[in-house]
């Protein structure tokens, strides 16, 4: 799993090379970063800015990661399999299948409540607060989700999916990305384990 604290360092002290993104396996933004200067110093202050204001527990830390293994257990339990395609500092995406067809998907997010820095920054810039939420992880799959939702509808399809957040923390559940899936039982499943 990629280290919060690692990629801090790296692009602290070597960000104008990409060395970060590289570890972050994001090879071509890296290249770009090595040919440019980090993006002309730009990209370099603006990865050191959301690295800062990444929630500082991982995602294997949160509240929400066992009631993940949970939820897994519960859909293997009920034939389903779950293939794990992401696992970052602060989010987990997995695709699930049945008989090898696609169902959808879960992301598991971490919670994005302030460390104290950004609690003390936060005092005296009042838009430092709503911007940091803004960038992350949880907030961008609220948006991810809605516009799901909105693409799905256009297409005059039924978008199923299941959002739970206690703590700050977000687990959301997608029957379907590019198209509805046809067995939505899943969530169901999903829905009973989390309650």
């Amino acid at each position: 799993m990629i280290n919060k604290k690692t990629s801090f360092w790296l692009c602290l002290f070597l960000g104008w090379l990409g060395v970060h993104r590289f570890y972050e396996r994001k090879t071509a933004t890296g290249i770009l970063y090595l040919c440019t200067c980090g993006l002309f110093c730009i990209g370099w202050i603006f990865d050191l800015w959301i690295l800062f204001i990444t929630p500082n527990k991982p995602i294997t830390e949160s509240y929400q990661y066992n009631t993940y293994l949970k939820v897994v257990e519960a859909l293997q339990k009920s034939g389903y399999s779950v293939d794990e395609y992401a696992r970052e500092w602060c989010h987990i995406g997995a695709s699930i299948l049945h008989d090898s067809s696609y169902c959808g998907n879960i992301h598991v997010v971490a919670d994005p409540s302030p460390d104290l820095v950004s609690r003390i920054i936060g005092s005296f810039f009042s838009g430092y607060e709503k911007e940091r939420y803004f960038t992350t992880n949880y907030a961008s799959w609220k948006r991810i989700s809605k516009d799901y939702r909105n693409k799905f509808e256009r297409k005059g399809y039924n978008f199923d999916s299941y959002h739970y957040w206690p703590d700050g923390s977000l687990i959301v559940g997608f029957a379907g990305t590019d198209e509805p899936s046809k067995d939505n039982k899943w969530l169901s499943i999903l829905k009973s384990v989390i309650g």
